[in-house]
């Protein structure tokens, strides 16, 4: 296809808007073709902080959900914030094939930044039943966490608990939540 052609061609230029313009128009797309897994690893690696998150929002656009789900777990490895929310953004769109990356996801509850946490709490939930693991840590954050935090939590737990009774009694406790 010439315009996925045109925009691997971008993603090799040297100015940064150039290459950002050409990411945004790949995440856009229904699937992008594995022959650009290689020039959107690289893109993940890039000096520029959108370049990377738009990197990770392109390659959940890759028919390899698998592969996809293992270069994207090590991109959460990224020491900037919004790259990792994209990162998880990514992750989310997955399905069943990031339920491997479910413990890294978890470990993001603890990121220092709320916006992070938050992309990883909506991750988890999109991930449902496959992120069961997540329960504990979910059920704790639902009444010690932040308020923006709490909300996410309990709203996230009813898709994830394998046993609805178990939801239902967090979200009566979300019930007596003033802020909720």
């Amino acid at each position: 296809d010439k315009l996925v052609g045109c925009l691997a061609a971008n993603l090799k230029q040297d100015a940064p808007a150039v290459r950002v313009a050409a990411l945004e128009e790949l995440a856009k797309l229904d699937v992008i073709p594995a022959s650009l897994s290689s020039p959107l690893d690289r893109a993940l690696s890039d000096r520029e902080t959108e370049i990377r998150g738009l990197a990770a929002l392109a390659m959940a656009r890759l028919r390899d959900k698998r592969r996809t789900t293992g270069v994207l777990v090590l991109a959460l490895e990224d020491a900037d914030p919004t790259v990792k929310q994209r990162v998880l953004q990514a992750l989310s769109q997955l399905g069943d094939a990031a339920t491997p990356a479910v413990g890294k996801v978890l470990a993001q509850l603890g990121s220092a930044e709320t916006e992070t946490r938050i992309a990883a709490i909506e991750c988890l939930q999109k991930l449902g039943k496959n992120a069961s693991e997540a329960f504990p840590a979910l059920k704790d954050l639902a009444t010690t966490g932040s308020e923006p935090i709490r909300k996410s939590s309990i709203e996230s737990i009813r898709k994830i608990a394998q046993d609805p009774k178990d939801a239902v009694e967090v979200l009566i406790g979300g019930l007596d939540d003033s802020e909720w």
